[in-house]
C-alpha cells in the first residue's frame, strides 16, 4: 500500500505538468498523456481534463524560502567564476558565510544541490568568524550572506589582486559619497524616511563588502607569497 502511494505523486506531477504545457505542446503532450496509467484523475483526452489550478494546501513557505536562498547562493557562486574566467571544466571549492543562523542551517541541507547548480565542488557553510579561504575570491550577495570561491590554483592571482583592489577603490569611493549625503545638516529634513532606511541599509551593504573585499586581497597575496 505505501508502495502504491508513493507512485502517486510523480504520477500526479506528470500529469498537471502535462496539463500545464498542453496549449504549447498539444500533439506532445496528447502522446504522453495517453501512456500515463489510469487513474481516478485522469480523463478520455488531455483536451477534456482541466486546467491545472492553484493549490494552496500544497504550498510550502519554508521550501520556497529554502529554493530562493539556494538559487541567491549558487548564482553567486557562477557569477564568481566567470569574473575570473575560469574554465567551465573546473570545479573549485566554494564557500558560504552568514551572520544567521537561519540561513545556515538552511543551507546545510541543500550543500550537494548547491554543488551541482553552482557548478563548484564541495560547498561548506562557515561559522560567522571563520577566516577568508585561503586564495578565494569573494562575493557579497547582501549585508547578511557573503560567497567564496577558491581559485588560487585555477587563476592568474595578480590579475584577480588587481581586479579586487579596483573593486575596493570603487567601494570607498561610494562609501564616502553616500557619508557625506548622510552628513548633511538638512538631511533629516528633506529625506523621506523610507529613503533615509534604504541608505542606511546601502551603507551597511558597503561597510560589509568593504571588510570582505579587503579579507578576500589579503588571502590572494598571502597565496601569491607561497
Amino acid at each position: 500500500m505505501v508502495g502504491l502511494r508513493s507512485l502517486h505523486s510523480p504520477h500526479l506531477a506528470a500529469t498537471q505538468g502535462l496539463r500545464l504545457l498542453h496549449p504549447f505542446l498539444p500533439f506532445v503532450t496528447e502522446e504522453l498523456y495517453q501512456r500515463l496509467p489510469a487513474s481516478d484523475w485522469k480523463s478520455e483526452t488531455i483536451m477534456l481534463s482541466q486546467y491545472p489550478t492553484e493549490v494552496c494546501a500544497w504550498e510550502n513557505p519554508n521550501v520556497c524560502d529554502q529554493m530562493e536562498l539556494l538559487q541567491a547562493v549558487c548564482k553567486g557562486i557562477r557569477s564568481l567564476a566567470v569574473s575570473v574566467n575560469l574554465h567551465p571544466r573546473e570545479r573549485p571549492a566554494a564557500f558560504v558565510r552568514t551572520s544567521q543562523d537561519k540561513i545556515r542551517q538552511s543551507l546545510k541541507g541543500v550543500l550537494p544541490q548547491a554543488s551541482i547548480m553552482g557548478k563548484c565542488g564541495k560547498v561548506e557553510v562557515l561559522s560567522v568568524d571563520a577566516p577568508v579561504p585561503a586564495g578565494s575570491v569573494a562575493s557579497v550577495l547582501n549585508d547578511t550572506i557573503t560567497v567564496y570561491l577558491q581559485v588560487a590554483d585555477l587563476v592568474d592571482l595578480g590579475k584577480e589582486v588587481a581586479k579586487q583592489e579596483k573593486k575596493l577603490e570603487e567601494n570607498k569611493k561610494k562609501t564616502t559619497t553616500l557619508q557625506q549625503k548622510m552628513a548633511d545638516a538638512n538631511y533629516e529634513q528633506r529625506v523621506p524616511a523610507d529613503v533615509r532606511a534604504q541608505n542606511t541599509e546601502k551603507l551597511q551593504a558597503l561597510q560589509t563588502e568593504k571588510g570582505e573585499v579587503e579579507g578576500v586581497i589579503a588571502a590572494l597575496k598571502k597565496a601569491m607569497a607561497k
